[in-house]
């Protein structure tokens, strides 16, 4: 299993171009707030879902394969029994940064388990609060 670093975390967020995996279609779904959030921050956030469909007026891409010009990294938000499965469709894709958020496992990825919202530069007073008391805790990488 990956142990994440901060060094890590910084490593992924200085990417411009981040493919977000598993993203939904609906609007009130955290992963749609996840995709938003990066979107206003600037980043070039690139949809994708095996169902297809459309998410705030962009196509989304079936798999990591179809991503034209290619992501620089993946944010996978899918649920954890299919993390391993999109993993291997990152490395097919020759994608080689990855951030896990559901799970932790030994999927070679560079961050895993952690929140993407709490380490955004200015983030949502929550977030921030959530970084916050695991740090009171010590329980950030």
């Amino acid at each position: 299993m990956s142990v994440t670093t901060r060094a890590a975390i910084d490593e992924f967020l200085a990417l411009k171009r981040i493919a977000i995996v598993g993203v939904s279609r609906s609007p009130a779904h955290f992963s749609r707030m996840v995709f938003k959030e990066f979107a206003e921050r600037g980043y070039d956030v690139v949809p994708v879902n095996r169902e297809g469909g459309e998410v705030d007026g962009q196509p989304v891409f079936r798999s990591l394969n179809q991503v034209s010009p290619p992501v620089e990294g993946a944010l996978v938000l899918s649920p954890p029994d299919v993390a391993a499965s999109v993993a291997g469709d990152c490395r097919r894709a020759g994608v080689a940064r990855l951030w896990v958020y559901r799970t932790k496992s030994d999927c070679g990825a560079l961050v895993e388990g952690e929140c993407p919202l709490m380490w955004l530069k200015d983030p949502a007073w929550f977030h921030g609060l959530h970084r916050g008391l695991r740090g009171i805790f010590g329980r950030l990488p």
